[in-house]
């Protein structure tokens, strides 16, 4: 069971989240219905500036009726923006930087976030700090993504503050500095940052920046958690399965795999199928592994696909089928697995599930190998020793 790792979640993904939560929908009301389309040719008011941020944000994430459809959710929000609407300027940004409904353009995002900087709008200045932290449609500039990330959480954001962090964790524009990277990932977490919030537990766990302490990263992890983070929910789950600032308990741990998962945690999702394939925290169950597998497999989880495969090859809770076993091994190896792209070579090499072809399978050892697997320079050797697809060669069998 792996410990996840420190978080670097880029903020351009979250920004269009915040939108929703940073537009309060209670004294308006909740919108039951999309807004038709105003006239082209009218001035919005402020009333009817908000509506068009509302339908475009209920186009953006398709909720509340609407279909998923970023081309109104543009329409929309340029509505509300030509209106003035910061947050609506702030979202045309985030269409253009992710390429949602129009073809990506840094330089429009970036125009973009600087007229909802403008008018007020501190996230649109974390953006555009981003933009120059990731050189994009901008020279990279950490000095400047600095100044910019600085400004706003001067005015008591967030999400800049552990932009702050960030910065000096990985020693980008200033020096690598833990204990500077903590000040300010605990300054995000009382600012009521989640992500943050998890980040201070990971500091604790693996004593960065502070001394280590297992009670207090799993106080952090379930401050986490219980403000709705999936991967404090995650790291909660794994303090239980190891009795890590807590007493060691599998079912909760099962528990909180579970809350992760159901909040969207794709790597919960195989946490759930490690536990069911060792019997920890429910009966061991391999066809349960197998669906939990399963799932965060077709949903990109490389790992996933690792073990859906393992099981398709030893035949647990299915029966074995060599085919899929190198169906799934190649979908590893093709989305970047070293694992993956060495058990293809194996099922070349020993001819499971595909047809025996020695060149075929030092390709992939090669490949392996290239990626940092020290097991494929073992079997390159083996070929070289035995002229398996190659010439006989002792040397190169040595060098491997």
């Amino acid at each position: 069971m792996r410990v996840l790792p420190v978080i670097r979640i880029g903020f351009i993904s979250l920004v269009a989240a915040w939108v929703i939560t940073a537009v309060p929908r209670g004294a308006e009301g909740m919108p039951g219905m999309i807004p038709s389309a105003p006239a082209t040719n009218s001035t919005p008011s402020a009333r009817s500036s908000f509506d068009a941020l509302m339908a475009g944000t209920d186009y953006y994430l398709g909720i509340n009726g609407a279909d998923r459809d970023y081309g109104k959710a543009m329409f929309y929000y340029k509505q509300a923006a030509g209106a003035g609407n910061a947050i609506a300027m702030q979202a045309i940004g985030n269409l253009y930087c992710n390429g949602q409904g129009v073809p990506t353009n840094y330089e429009q995002a970036m125009a973009w976030y600087q007229k909802a900087a403008d008018a007020g709008d501190v996230v649109a200045t974390v953006c555009i700090g981003s933009l120059y932290q990731n050189g994009q449609g901008v020279d990279r500039d950490y000095q400047r993504a600095m100044a910019l990330y600085l400004k706003a959480a001067d005015q008591g954001n967030g999400l800049a503050m552990r932009s702050v962090g960030n910065l000096y964790m990985d020693g980008l524009g200033v020096e690598q500095d833990f204990q500077e990277g903590m000040v300010w990932f605990a300054k995000a977490a009382d600012a009521g940052d989640t992500i943050s919030m998890n980040v201070v537990g990971l500091m604790y766990e693996h004593g960065q920046g502070v001394v280590q302490d297992y009670q207090q990263a799993f106080s952090w992890y379930r401050k986490s958690a219980d403000a709705g983070n999936a991967r404090g929910m995650a790291n909660v789950a794994v303090c239980y399965e190891y009795g890590r600032g807590v007493a060691q308990d599998s079912q909760k741990a099962m528990e909180w795999y579970q809350k992760s998962a159901d909040a969207g945690y794709v790597g919960a999702l195989v946490d759930i199928g490690v536990m069911y394939s060792s019997g920890q925290g429910a009966s061991q169950d391999y066809g349960q592994a197998m669906i939990w597998y399963r799932k965060a497999a077709d949903l990109g989880d490389v790992t996933a696909m690792l073990d859906v495969a393992d099981l398709f090859k030893n035949g647990q809770g299915v029966a074995v089928d060599d085919g899929q076993a190198f169906d799934w091994y190649r979908k590893a190896a093709d989305a970047g697995s070293a694992v993956g792209m060495c058990d293809v070579g194996v099922f070349y090499q020993s001819g499971l599930g595909v047809a025996r072809d020695y060149e075929q399978a030092l390709i992939w050892y090669l490949r392996a190998a290239a990626a940092g697997n020290t097991m494929a320079e073992s079997d390159i050797g083996y070929l070289f020793a035995h002229g398996l697809g190659v010439p006989q060669d002792y040397r190169r069998a040595l060098v491997w």
